[in-house]
């Protein structure tokens, strides 16, 4: 920041980034931190918030005089430009984390600060804040496909140097198996993020389009389902890359055998940094909670039908034919699923099982397409990930499928 009046302005959101409260967790309703909507409103919850930040401020003292100017108060913390927490009162506080220790997290404490009304009342969580969340699980979602390539690298790299019973490890079938699932799980998801991020381009495009001229009739129609198809491939992408580069980053190590325990290979950080991927912006389990309404009302099976209509070479049927056979299996799982009622306790419980069988089906085809694509150009770089990934699949579902059909309303207590 150029000019220290700016931190009045929106532009402060690009800076710093904070929504929950610990009390509060993930039910962002209950946060509490807006006690007054006047124009003159006050943050009044003392519990104060977790957050993320990469906060540049060259003059961190001349940001505290001109808050005490302006309202008459001083922040409590201030991040300076050397990434440390400048203490203007109170106790200092900063997190020591199990991994992304590069960025600084802390705890901000609130106690009647003035505060400003940004946007429209009522649209908070159901407008900005879901936006805001969408776009950092897109992020995450990117986040994770990078993070898995570092650590199968570092594997890959190992295991090509270290020899054991005169012959490298990478020679091995229980080392080059687990290299080969690696690289696959990271072509699906890499996949996954690009399809996704396509549907988000496209809704963009189409928006920014909107402010400037009228859309035609055909622009605003493939606009909303842009957006829908954004709005469902997103939590699909946060559960399985997430997901995956924890599976990744726990191979590494493995590959590396003792060695990957030590800090002195990379392996370990990334192991430790893949933790919170599954965590933040949403957990896992809530994903899945965004995702299975995609599933009851047949959106991802309408998209499933979209790529079985994308053309494709001859020399590919044998495999797309595995994949409508695992898409029967998952018409069975959601049929079964269905029986207990959509608003049961039972059908939650199988959630994450349905949404997982169809992150499968979704992921199968879109290696599939990369395939189909790759051999117009000469070559066919993902034949051994998609393969690897309908066999995979495969397994799943049918584990999957297996558990559904011998699942019974009265098993939950087993669990309770």
């Amino acid at each position: 920041m150029n000019q220290i009046n700016r931190i009045r302005t929106i532009e402060v959101t690009k800076d710093i980034y904070a929504v929950i409260t610990p009390a509060a967790g993930l039910d962002i309703t209950d946060a509490g931190m807006m006690d007054n909507f006047s124009n003159s409103a006050y943050i009044n919850r003392g519990e104060g918030l977790i957050c993320d930040t990469f906060f540049d401020l060259p003059h961190a003292r001349d940001l505290r005089d001109f808050c005490v100017k302006q309202s008459g108060h001083a922040p409590k913390y201030v991040i300076n430009t050397h990434g440390h927490w400048d203490h203007f009162w109170g106790n200092q506080v900063n997190f020591d984390k199990l991994g992304i220790k590069g960025s600084p997290t802390a705890e901000l404490v609130f106690n009647n600060a003035p505060a400003l009304l940004i946007g429209d009342r009522r649209m908070g969580l159901i407008k900005y804040v879901m936006s805001l969340m969408n776009g950092a699980r897109l992020g995450v979602g990117a986040q994770s496909v990078g993070l898995a390539e570092a650590a199968y690298r570092e594997a890959l790299e190992y295991a090509k140097q270290r020899e054991q019973f005169g012959k490298a490890i990478i020679r091995f079938p229980q080392v080059y198996e687990m290299l080969g699932t690696m690289k696959a799980k990271i072509d699906a998801t890499r996949s996954l993020l690009y399809e996704t991020t396509r549907f988000v381009d496209l809704y963009k495009t189409y928006d920014s389009i909107s402010k400037e001229r009228q859309l035609t009739s055909e622009e605003r129609q493939d606009m909303k389902y842009s957006q829908r198809c954004a709005d469902m491939m997103t939590p699909m992408l946060k559960l399985f890359a997430s997901e995956y580069a924890n599976q990744v980053a726990y191979d590494s190590i493995q590959v590396h055998g003792g060695s990957g325990f030590m800090k002195e290979y990379k392996c370990e950080r990334l192991y430790r940094d893949a933790r919170i991927l599954s965590i933040y912006e949403g957990t896992s389990q809530l994903q899945v909670v965004a995702a299975i309404r995609f599933i009851g009302n047949g959106a991802y099976l309408k998209r499933i039908e979209e790529y079985e209509a994308m053309p494709l070479d001859e020399s590919l049927m044998p495999l797309r034919s595995r994949i409508d056979k695992m898409k029967e299996s998952y018409l069975k799982i959601v049929e079964t699923a269905d029986k207990f009622g959509t608003t049961s306790e039972a059908y939650d419980f199988l959630a994450r099982r349905m949404v997982e069988a169809m992150g499968h089906l979704i992921m199968s085809h879109l290696l599939l397409q990369d395939c189909n694509r790759s051999m117009e150009s000469g070559n066919c770089n993902f034949m051994n990930s998609c393969k690897i990934m309908i066999a995979l699949g495969e397994a799943e579902i049918a584990k999957i499928l297996t558990f559904v059909e011998n699942f019974k309303e009265e098993d939950l207590q087993m669990y309770n």
